[in-house]
């Protein structure tokens, strides 16, 4: 096994942390379905607690999300334009 530089260390480390937390996140929802599961009376089939959504529903979820950070991103743009000192280019 070769040696890893300071950085990739470092990123091999963050990227294991994500991988736990993405675990313990997946452990929690399995718990609260389980839960729910448990708890519900006239539950009959898996898609009485989650229903996974539609690759329309997905597609607009994501077009949702790149427009808002587009507009984000249009909002930084022109405050940044603004705070440009203009004057000096004549």
């Amino acid at each position: 096994m070769r040696q890893l530089s300071p950085l990739e260390f470092n990123l091999l480390v963050e990227a294991e942390q994500e991988a736990a937390l993405d675990r313990n996140e997946q452990m929690a929802i399995q718990a609260f379905f389980n839960a729910v599961g448990a708890n519900a009376k006239k539950l009959k089939k898996p898609t009485d607690i989650y229903k996974r959504p539609s690759e329309s529903e997905l597609k607009r979820a994501e077009n949702s999300n790149t427009i808002d950070k587009k507009l984000e991103q249009q909002k930084a743009l022109e405050d940044f334009t603004k705070q440009l000192d203009l004057s000096q280019l004549k």
